[in-house]
């Protein structure tokens, strides 16, 4: 940390403002383009002194001050600086007197660092330099700093010795002898022996300078002597003497840790995020905040005042005060205490507590108090103006004034209540009295305890901001003239309040002291307050009511930035009549901003003065008791929004709203149209969409709906409009799937959508099937999601007959209806036909009817038919004969073409029928429907002879030698070999010749003799002799013990058999000789 205190040049709260006007600068050393103003549009910005008024800063974001030159980076400053001297606050003259005082490269990207300093009369401006950066293309990056712009006043009286004295003494040294050559006023720097130091083996020479020493934000120039001498290892100091009458004007010291400085919080409270004690320069404006030993200096005189008698301290505990080591100490003027936060940490109310940080506390009361005089200094509080300052320095205003700051004020009962009065302990508070220009005001902070927390209001940065704002309102209000009123009153408080979060840059005063983060001493924290000035009642007291005007600051804070509303701020107490009503303080903030801006931002505090109550048909009564709250703003400075329309569209097709007719005001300040909000849905709230135009979107149901427009222009004040969409029908879409073949009485599936644009509309259906059942409702999925409504259905339908069926779906919104058609190509399905097992006899893997000539048998046939079909059984018998049955669907008529019903049919009839000869028959069974299709069963039937007696061998043999006398005709004979080849699993089809071959064969080998027994028994079985369920002997003891037709399938397994022996052959043989001969007989 360095302890420098010049004045030159106030670094607070800087504020950027529109930029420098482009213009063509007169040609440079070189080259006429040295200084050429960049080529493109956008203006530079220019930061400007908020003292001077005159650029600090000039920069273009994104882009160069100058086009490229050739001309030397020396060259290329000059020429922008007198091109733009007035800028700066030069005149013609003064802009010849700038010189290049250094001028060197960046190695990595080329540019040139180029500093420029002032001379006049060979004399240098002391503090007076700009700097400026060049690139490698010769174009003006960026300039700035201070130029000093008051003319030379005052001569030189002191010499070079007498000022080096001066200097020598002002940082406690003495010569030990005089100084050679030191008698003169010549200009120049000069070097000299150092004759000053003190146990320094090899001292530096002292010098001196005769320079220029801006004062007053460089407005005024007086000659002054600039002396730099080391006098020890702990002092050395750069000192301005003033030439005229040996006045120390600035000294600085040339050690990091010499200096009045003190360990304190820079925080607004210790209770700050990262807070921390840190050592701090006591020097700001006009140089030292510190005259000598004590926390005393220009600005503030800050002690303790325990007994609350307002006396300098003096006796008692009063007398205990931080006092650093006299001059030429190390220690001199360094405030360094340490801080145990006694009171808080031990909460209790002992002298020991009290006493334990009072040195600490104090210097913290002392740095925040003199921290709060600078701070308002740079806006306009100052001399002229009445502040708080012992030595004014010739600056207007009376002097002798400091501010009077008492630490733990009235602890011994310093403070009074009731009546009579009674003596109390001060607490829980803190006051500012202001007297006139030139007595001094007095500040008193209180100590905090329950039931507030325990705390030392000397460390909240807050209450002494709030408390020392106190007196600015007094001194700047009507030159002094605050006067009185409720609402005077008021505004004391919240300008109070406005500054000290101005200062410490929250929105909570006074947390610490109070213990509350939330809303600290008052009824909210000002960026979320509610307060209106219909809210001002005088019974809510001065604090309260102090509320709606703090409020209204932090509008213009969160609008504008604190830099600007501290300076409108200050200027605007300037500009307020006495005893002032909340109409006058607004009136004196719009006339500083006339007077600041040009009025640039008139509308924009119009709009924040009518939020809270403030508007242009505000009114206050005369005795500052009443109010009538207005929310006008002027209509110059409204805007005027224009929804455009009426709009008209249909149903799913957007259509887009222009409020491109909206106009801004008419004033000056209103600004440029910056936002566009809309209200779509009619709710009230313009949060739907932003922009000069947007989309109306909701068109998913038809009608007519309201739309509102919100235009805000850049002040931030707002107009409304609205205006109707007419969304009209669109008739739904039906689309229909195509339907494939399929068999009657098979479910077919009709797949489709109704769309409709109008995707909010509730869609139904129906479907007439062209059956003849006529329309229907139709079920399916209903999705209401943009783009479409959608009715999505897949619904099975089973016709009950064949042909072609038109399906026509006729799909409605809630206003119109649209149909679609789709053809179902139905085939027939031919029916079934089925004998029914029952009469059947199965044998050796056959099945067949058996009975003998002239005796019925019963046959059974269903035909099952899936469509709605008119059936026809028919029952051929093989015999050249048949039987039918009609079965209708509905009788007594038949089935139409095709059928309107689905009645799938089975139907099953028996019929009876005698065969009248022996044979072996194809029973046919049909089944047809009406669409001519059929289907057939066939069943064998066996039809035996009424023989009474069986016949062997040569019989049959005889029978199929072809010579008669037969007994049957060769058709009979052929049936009856049908028969037997049926029945046998031995043999197959055979003609007369074989069966002959078969009977008459000579063969003594046994199987040959076996198989004309074999063959003899099956013609006897077809002739009638035998049922399969004869009862026979195999045994030979005439019983019976078998059936005809078991012995028969044991005897061809033995014939099929090859493994079966000679004598197995032989006994079936026998068997069967028995069957042909004797059982038949």
């Amino acid at each position: 940390m360095t302890a420098a205190t010049t004045t030159t040049g106030i670094l607070l709260a800087l504020a950027l403002v529109p930029a420098l006007p482009a213009g063509a600068a007169p040609p440079g050393p070189g080259d006429r383009a040295g200084a050429r103003a960049a080529a493109d549009t956008a203006d530079p910005t220019v930061r400007r002194d908020p003292a001077s008024g005159h650029a600090r800063m000039v920069f273009k974001t994104g882009g160069y001050l100058t086009e490229p030159s050739t001309a030397s980076p020396e060259a290329i400053t000059l020429g922008y600086l007198r091109a733009h001297r007035e800028a700066f606050g030069l005149s013609e003259r003064q802009s010849r007197q700038l010189t290049v005082v250094s001028s060197y490269p960046t190695r990595h990207n080329g540019a040139q660092q180029v500093t420029i300093g002032q001379r006049i009369d060979g004399m240098r401006v002391h503090g007076g330099l700009l700097t400026a950066t060049v690139d490698k293309e010769g174009r003006l990056v960026i300039v700035g700093g201070m130029a000093a712009t008051g003319e030379p006043a005052g001569t030189v009286e002191l010499t070079a010795q007498e000022a080096l004295d001066a200097a020598a003494d002002a940082q406690g040294a003495k010569a030990k002898r005089r100084l050679q050559g030191t008698d003169n006023r010549d200009k120049g720097r000069q070097k000299f022996t150092n004759v000053y130091a003190e146990r320094l083996t090899k001292p530096n020479d002292v010098t001196a300078e005769l320079v220029w020493f801006p004062a007053a934000s460089g407005r005024e120039l007086r000659p002054a002597w600039l002396t730099d001498i080391e006098a020890s290892g702990t002092s050395w100091y750069q000192t301005v003497v003033d030439a005229g009458d040996g006045d120390i004007l600035s000294k600085e010291s040339r050690y990091r840790h010499a200096g009045p400085e003190g360990t304190v919080f820079t925080t607004q409270h210790p209770d700050v995020a990262g807070a921390a004690r840190t050592v701090q320069p006591f020097s700001g404006q006009d140089g030292s905040w510190v005259t000598d030993r004590l926390t005393q200096g220009n600005n503030v005189n800050a002690y303790r005042d325990e007994d609350g008698d307002n006396l300098v301290p003096d006796t008692g505990n009063d007398a205990l005060r931080p006092q650093t080591p006299a001059a030429g100490d190390p220690a001199h003027q360094h405030f360094h205490y340490p801080f145990g936060d006694t009171w808080r940490t031990n909460a209790a109310a002992t002298q020991a507590n009290l006493d334990a940080d009072l040195n600490a506390v104090t210097t913290q009361l002392f740095y925040y108090t003199n921290v709060m005089h600078d701070y308002l200094y740079a806006l306009g509080f100052d001399e002229p103006s009445r502040n708080f300052q012992v030595n004014n320095f010739g600056r207007g205003g009376a002097g002798n004034d400091p501010v009077l700051a008492e630490a733990q004020d009235g602890w011994d009962n310093g403070c009074t209540t009731g009546t009579p009065p009674t003596a109390i302990r001060c607490l829980n508070n803190a006051n500012f009295g202001t007297p006139g220009d030139g007595a001094s005001p007095r500040m008193q902070m209180f100590m905090w305890q329950p039931f507030r927390p325990w705390r030392d209001g000397s460390l909240d940065g807050d209450v002494i901001a709030h408390e020392y704002g106190h007196g600015v309102s007094e001194r700047l209000v009507a030159a002094g003239n605050l006067g009185g009123g409720h609402q005077t009153g008021a505004l004391g408080e919240g300008w109070s309040d406005t500054i000290s979060f101005l200062k410490w840059g929250d929105a909570v005063v006074a947390e610490y002291v109070t213990g509350n983060t939330s809303t600290g001493i008052r009824s909210q924290r000002y960026d979320t307050s509610t307060e209106g000035w219909g809210t001002f009642d005088p019974a809510r007291g001065v604090h309260r009511n102090g509320e709606v005007w703090a409020a209204t600051m932090y509008d213009i804070r969160e609008a504008k930035g604190i830099g600007y509303t501290q300076q409108i701020v200050i200027d605007g107490m300037k500009n307020t009549v006495t005893s002032p009503s909340y109409l006058d303080a607004r009136d004196g903030i719009l006339a500083a901003d006339m007077t600041n801006t040009g009025g640039a931002n008139q509308c924009l505090l119009w709009r924040v003065f009518a939020g809270r109550g403030m508007g242009a048909n505000a009114a206050s009564s005369a005795d500052q008791s009443t109010e009538t709250a207005d929310s006008t703003v002027p209509a110059a400075c409204l805007p005027t929004a224009e929804a455009g329309g009426p709009y008209t569209t249909t149903e799913g097709t957007d259509v887009t709203l222009d409020a491109s007719g909206s106009t801004p005001g008419t004033a000056p300040s209103a600004g440029t149209l910056s936002t566009y909000e809309w209200d779509l849905d009619n709710d009230g709230d313009y949060d739907n969409a932003t922009g000069v135009t947007t989309t109306f979107s909701a068109v998913g149901q038809d009608g007519s709906f309201t739309v509102g427009l919100r235009v805000t222009d850049s002040a931030g004040n707002t107009d409304t409009d609205t205006t109707t969409v007419t969304v009209s029908n669109a008739a739904p879409v039906v689309s229909l799937q195509p339907i494939d073949p399929a068999p009657e009485n098979t479910p077919v599936t009709l797949a489709g959508t109704l769309r409709d644009p109008g995707w909010l509309d509730p869609l139904t259906a129906t479907v007439d099937w062209g059956d003849g059942a006529g329309a229907q409702p139709l079920t399916g999925t209903l999705e209401n999601v943009r783009p479409d409504a959608t009715l999505s259905f897949s619904v099975p339908h089973t016709y009950g007959d064949d042909g072609t069926f038109t399906i026509r779906v006729c799909g409605t919104d809630d206003d119109t209806s649209s149909c679609a058609t789709v053809g179902a190509p139905i085939t027939n399905t031919n029916p079934t036909a089925a004998i029914s097992a029952a009469g059947q006899t199965t044998y050796n893997g056959q099945q067949a009817f058996i009975a003998h000539a002239g005796r019925p048998i019963d046959v059974t046939g269903s035909s099952t038919d899936p469509g709605s079909d008119d059936l026809t059984l028919t029952w051929s018998w093989g015999d050249g004969s048949s039987d039918s049955l009609v079965s209708l669907v509905n009788p007594p008529a038949t089935d139409p073409d095709p059928s309107p019903s689905v009645q799938p049919r089975h139907v099953t009839a028996t019929r009876s029928h005698a065969y009248a000869q022996a044979c072996l028959s194809t029973l046919t069974f049909t089944g047809a429907d009406d669409d001519s299709g059929s289907a057939f069963a066939t069943a064998a039937v066996i039809t035996q002879g009424n023989a009474l007696r069986a016949r062997n061998q040569a019989y049959w043999m005889g029978q199929y030698d072809g010579r008669p006398p037969n007994q049957f005709t060769p058709a009979q004979l052929t049936c009856l070999l049908n028969v037997a080849s049926f029945m046998s699993s031995v043999y197959g089809p055979l003609t007369h010749t074989q069966a002959y071959a078969i009977l008459s064969s000579g063969s003594p080998e046994a199987r040959a003799l076996m198989s004309t027994q074999l063959l003899a028994a099956w013609l006897n079985f077809a002739n009638g002799s035998y049922d399969l369920t004869t009862r026979v002997d195999t045994n030979g003891n005439w019983i019976p013990d078998t059936t005809f037709g078991a012995a028969m399938a044991a005897a061809e397994a033995v014939y099929r058999n090859p493994a079966s022996t000679g004598l197995q052959l032989a006994a079936q043989t026998k068997i069967l000789l028995q069957f042909n001969v004797r059982d038949g007989g």
